[in-house]
């Protein structure tokens, strides 16, 4: 029997365009969800502004609630979707200002 893995790559860059890090990230990604699927995620900071000027570089995906439900219970908000670069990964945003006094 072969067991899944799951590849996670965690970075402030993801979903959050600041240098050149998020350039390394969203060039290579698409090699990495064509190696590895959906078992590559991509996991970065909640950041999202509801800013109607520019286009989020996230979309939110169905079928996760309740993943994120628990998540929530935990203390920890997540949204689960793609980001918008090249191969789509799928992508776990973390709010992670409440984990600060933690």
């Amino acid at each position: 029997m072969t067991k899944s893995l799951s590849l996670f790559e965690v970075s402030w860059e993801v979903c959050n365009k600041v240098g050149g890090i998020h350039t390394v990230l969203s060039s290579k990604a698409r090699t990495l969800v064509e190696e590895h699927g959906d078992d590559y995620i991509a996991v970065g900071p909640w950041l999202l502004a509801d800013d109607d000027a520019a286009p989020a570089p996230f979309e939110e995906e169905e079928g996760y609630e309740d993943f994120t439900e628990s998540c929530r219970r935990m203390g920890i908000p997540v949204r689960v979707g793609r980001w918008r670069i090249p191969g789509r990964p799928r992508t776990f945003l973390v709010e992670f200002s409440g984990l600060y006094e933690r």
